[in-house]
């Protein structure tokens, strides 16, 4: 089901990650050549096609299918994604040896914090894309509900 082309690259990401559905637009929006395919872990139906990925494993950390068949994970798959898309220079740091280890670190952390960091972010900072179910959401800590279009 991955995208045939030589260059293009598959990723499976965690669609209900605020921090992470807004790094995914980003990417998109400098998408020009469609070289970006993204599949929304919590849609079964969207990774079937992927005998190759396990869900509860790429939950934990970001898989990436790169042409027909080389798996990356992780940083690789940053890493990949922003330079197809002419933003190398965003991600340089992921392929100096010493930074990519300190950076791996923190990576580490986010994917396994992502959710409480993403809601600290989008609560107290405004960074994030707001996460809605069916059209409506529900903010527990101000008892607001939320429209999405």
């Amino acid at each position: 089901m991955s995208d045939c082309r030589p260059n293009s690259l598959t990723i499976f990401y965690d669609a209900q990650c605020p921090l992470c559905s807004l790094e995914m637009d980003k990417l998109k929006s400098y998408d020009d050549h469609q070289l970006i395919k993204l599949i929304d872990l919590n849609r079964p139906e969207q990774v079937s096609g992927y005998p190759q990925i396990n869900i509860d494993k790429a939950m934990d950390k970001l898989h990436g299918i790169y042409g027909k068949t080389t798996m990356l994970y992780e940083l690789d798959v940053t890493y990949m994604a922003w330079t197809l898309v002419g933003k190398k220079h965003y991600v340089w740091p992921l392929k100096v040896p010493i930074l990519k280890q300190v950076l791996r670190m923190f990576y580490l952390v986010f994917a396994n914090n992502r959710h409480p960091i993403s809601k600290f972010c989008f609560k107290y900072l405004k960074i994030g894309k707001i996460q809605c179910n069916q059209g409506v959401c529900h903010d527990r800590d101000s008892d607001n509900i939320n429209r999405c279009e």
